[in-house]
C-alpha cells in the first residue's frame, strides 16, 4: 500500500513490514493529550460522556521521576484500520477535547489484537 510521508504512515507501512492484517477490524487505541493534568472532576465527567469507554491513565512512578506528570486519555474503537479512520479520528478528537486544553496525535494497535 501506498501511504503518506508521515509519521502515520510510517505507522502504517511499519505495521504492513510486519505482516498486519489490514482486512479485518482491530481495536485501535487513540491517546488524548492534555495542556495540564490532573483534570478536574467535571471535566472527567464530561469526556467520560464524550468517550464512554475511554481510561484515564495516570502518571505512573518512573514517569513522574523522570518529570513527566501528565495522564492521558486512552480510547479505543474497533474497526479496519486505514490512513483515513486515523487521520479523521484524531481530527475529530482533538475539536470534541480542544474545550477541555485535549488533542489527539498518537495511536496504536495492540500486538495481540483481532
Amino acid at each position: 500500500m501506498n501511504w503518506p510521508d508521515d509519521a502515520d504512515g510510517d505507522v502504517l507501512r511499519r505495521l504492513e513490514s510486519d505482516k498486519f492484517d489490514f482486512n479485518i477490524a482491530h481495536t485501535i487505541d487513540f491517546n488524548i493529550d492534555f495542556n495540564s493534568w490532573p483534570l478536574s472532576s467535571e471535566n472527567k465527567k464530561s469526556l467520560n460522556n464524550l468517550y464512554p469507554n475511554c481510561v484515564f491513565i495516570e502518571p505512573n512512578e518512573e514517569d513522574i521521576k523522570n518529570e513527566d506528570v501528565n495522564g492521558y486519555i486512552q480510547y479505543s474503537i474497533k474497526d479496519k484500520l486505514t490512513y483515513n479512520l486515523v487521520i479523521e479520528t484524531q481530527k475529530k478528537i482533538t475539536e470534541k477535547t480542544k474545550q477541555f486544553g485535549g488533542w489527539c496525535e498518537s495511536w496504536g494497535v495492540p500486538h495481540d489484537n483481532t
